[in-house]
């Protein structure tokens, strides 16, 4: 397994930055809406939890 992981840790390590990204390009885009209707201050929270299991 191990020798699996580093054979492909840098596609890995890409894919991972791509999605981290892409997450921040979709929160960025929610942030820009939350001025428009609610009031100054309120947000709703996002929590996301990833696990790694072997």
């Amino acid at each position: 397994m191990k020798a699996l992981f580093v054979r492909y840790l840098n596609e890995i390590v890409g894919l991972t930055i791509m999605a981290l990204m892409t997450v921040a390009l979709i929160a960025g885009q929610a942030d820009a809406n939350v001025g428009e209707g609610m009031a100054e201050g309120a947000r709703d929270v996002i929590e996301i939890r990833l696990t790694i299991e072997d």
